[in-house]
């Protein structure tokens, strides 16, 4: 390519250029290769992120927590089965390495796995380490344990069973029940239930994870997703009662955007029988997450007993005669969408606290005392049964009171379409209108009180002073609780005066002797001579009155009328990492004006709660302990930045280089050489 006299051959000049154009495409495609983000979303460093579950496999995927990478020795990975009763040593490790993703393969449908990631530093010792669980898909019996052959302990326990063995995967609710080893339809056991009380209460439940997606949707005429098949056996000696749902085998359905379909049933025959057999299919409109089966026996007396339960995907076109097809419309849990506010007349500040509640205007009265013990702003919904009356005594009480007119936001939430369930059932959206009053709040933070707990008068103000421990990450503030007997000389006003009601027992933590747990881990009795702000621990069935961030998880609005709908919010705040402290000189009292007249009516409302709080624990164990992969983890902000340094440097490399081609491209065009072919050329030489 070089002639002595004549310099640079034009063929040489172009090789040059295509050697540029391939620098630059090498350079681009390294931008390409390195964008500024380019990994995962990431919820805690190190604990495993789940994708591609299905009934054998599933796969793994983690970041590195904040360690260097000279101290980073390895990843160790192991693998528990729940409920694997052939194991008798310790976990199985399923990798050891540096990577970041690991497939699991050969693992069992319809089956719980608890996976473990170990970060090892370069001392062999342990820097982090997480664990989470995972279902697999279900093949064939989506139920695991479905003839109920195999023992365990419970594994989210709501009693202290001690070392009682129950069966696998099914959880006791309400009454603990017993193992039958006598009596089965197949096998050597079954779910066996025995009653001297229609008052007793029994059942048995196991969630199932479906997480269908728009793989699992049928194709063809219907273009909807895989329905179930519900089947099982159930035997009978001297049943009492109507054939009704307090003998059935009873299925909830939880779909992907947050709907559910309450109360699929198999009844099964009063009186005396042998094993008899009920099967339903359920055609649903949208993908599935998880589906909750109870086994219930409430109501009744007599024994009976639960053999051989299934639950299968329904197969399109397949018949199923001796099955009835059920259909339940699926709905949110929410009510109530016709909804207005009447503001206070005084604008609050954001920073401020407010007391949230909720009510309905026969506790007016409440609220109207507890604006003049709490100067700061109130935010409450009430929930309206009669539109034009209950505004007009809300409208007369603000008229009467300026505490009320001044600082009391209302909150209208207009009951019609849920009458007749509140009239009869007693089905009073608490949590509904919880959320209501929180949404609406025009403050930061929040003091979520029951309508007939009324605050010391100093309350507000020391509240206040707390409040930047708030800004914290994942604290609440409890406000202890009281119950007096005597309220002759009125409630306590300051915590000298709440001392002397103790010590003539007159005061006491409230519900001390009717459910001790409600309160119990406030720790009153350190709270009684505390002077300063101090942690304390949860426990189960705890349901302190929290202070907290504006932006605080909202309450399960499934829960209505009475019954765990407090209980469930501070397990989800325990779920979620919260921690409780215990304000020195706050505390509210609880004025009794009676049993509210909705509170508990009838069978339904007691097993339903029940039903409810067990969907619901077994919805945020899967929630907050696994991660199901949606999206990409983005990697941590050090690497993130990193990154973003590469993307940038690499990019202006390119438009550098970009920028000299062109040039260089014009400058060979216009600039002519001393000895190149287009000068001699010109000057009439024959060239090259």
């Amino acid at each position: 390519g070089i002639n002595a006299e004549y310099g640079v051959f034009p063929q040489s000049r172009n090789m040059v250029l295509r050697e540029f154009f391939i620098f630059v495409q090498f350079l681009f495609f390294l931008v390409l290769c390195f964008p500024p983000t380019n990994s995962l979303k990431s919820k805690i460093d190190g604990c495993p992120v789940f994708s591609q579950i299905s009934s054998d496999s599933f796969q793994l995927q983690w970041i590195k927590p904040d360690i260097p990478d000279s101290q980073l020795l390895r990843f160790e990975i192991s693998l528990i089965e729940y409920y694997e009763h052939e194991r008798n040593q310790g976990p199985r490790k399923i990798y050891s390495g540096l990577g970041f993703r690991k497939f699991v393969r050969d693992v069992s449908p319809s089956t719980l796995y608890e996976i473990t990631i170990d970060t090892i530093d370069s001392t062999e010792e342990k820097f982090t380490s997480c664990s989470k669980t995972v279902r697999t898909r279900g093949l064939g019996n989506l139920i695991q344990n479905p003839s109920f052959e195999f023992t365990a302990p419970a594994r989210i326990p709501q009693v202290d069973y001690g070392n009682r063995l129950f069966y696998a995967y099914w959880e006791p609710l309400m009454m603990p029940y017993e193992l039958e080893s006598h009596v089965a339809r197949t096998g050597e056991r079954s779910l066996h239930f025995r009653s001297s009380s229609v008052r007793n209460k029994f059942a048995a439940s196991q969630n199932i994870f479906l997480n269908q997606t728009g793989k699992d949707f049928v194709r063809g005429r219907k273009n909807r997703p895989a329905g179930l098949v519900l089947s099982g056996y159930s035997k009978a000696s001297e049943l009492a009662g109507e054939k009704d749902d307090g003998y059935s085998i009873y299925m909830d359905i939880l779909h992907q955007d947050g709907s559910s379909e309450y109360g699929h049933t198999l009844q099964f025959s009063p009186g005396s029988h042998n094993w008899e057999y009920l099967c339903l299919t359920v055609e649903t409109e949208k993908p599935i997450l998880s589906v909750h089966i109870f086994v219930v026996y409430s109501g009744h007396t007599g024994m009976v007993w639960f053999d051989d339960l299934s639950l299968k995907i329904l197969i399109e076109d397949q018949v199923y005669q001796e099955c009835l097809p059920q259909y339940i419309p699926s709905i949110f849990p929410s009510c109530c969408l016709d909804r207005t506010s009447i503001l206070a007349d005084t604008q609050p500040s954001f920073y401020d606290v407010s007391i949230v509640s909720q009510m309905t205007v026969d506790r007016l009265s409440i609220l109207r005392y507890m604006s003049e013990t709490w100067p700061g702003p109130i935010s409450v919904s009430i929930y309206v049964l009669d539109y034009e009356e209950d505004v007009r005594k809300i409208i007369s009480l603000r008229e009467q009171s300026d505490s009320v007119r001044r600082n009391v936001d209302f909150h209208l939430v207009n009951g019609d379409e849920g009458l007749f369930a509140f009239r009869t059932l007693g089905l009073y959206p608490v949590n509904t209108l919880r959320n209501d009053a929180i949404d609406k709040c025009r403050t930061k933070y929040s003091f979520i009180l029951d309508i007939d707990f009324i605050p010391n008068v100093d309350a507000y103000q020391e509240i206040r002073k707390y409040l930047p421990l708030l800004d914290q990450e994942k604290v609440v503030f409890v406000a202890p609780a009281l119950e007096m007997d005597d309220f002759s000389q009125g409630l306590p006003k300051t915590k000298k005066e709440l001392l002397e009601f103790v010590n003539k027992d007159i005061a006491r933590q409230v519900h001390k002797n009717k459910w001790y747990p409600a309160h119990g881990p406030t720790n009153f009795a350190h709270w009684y001579r505390a002077d300063e702000v101090f942690g304390i621990e949860y426990e189960r069935d705890f349901e302190p009155y929290v202070i907290c961030p504006s932006s605080i998880p909202r309450w399960d609005e499934r829960f209505v009328g009475y019954g765990y709908d407090k209980v469930s919010h501070t397990t989800e705040l325990q779920y979620a990492g919260y921690s409780f402290v215990v304000l020195p000189n706050v505390f509210i009292v609880h004025w009794d004006h009676g049993v509210p007249a909705w509170r508990g009516k009838g069978d339904y409302v007691r097993v339903r709660v029940w039903q409810n709080y067990y969907s619901f624990l077994e919805e945020i164990n899967l929630r907050y302990t696994t991660t199901v992969l949606t999206e990409r983890i983005q990697p941590p902000p050090e690497q993130q930045m990193r990154d973003g340094k590469l993307f940038l440097t690499l990019l202006y490399l390119a438009l550098v280089t970009l920028v000299l081609l062109l040039f260089g491209r014009l400058f060979l065009r216009f600039v002519d050489f001393p000895n190149s072919p287009k000068t001699i050329a010109n000057k009439g030489g024959k060239g090259v």
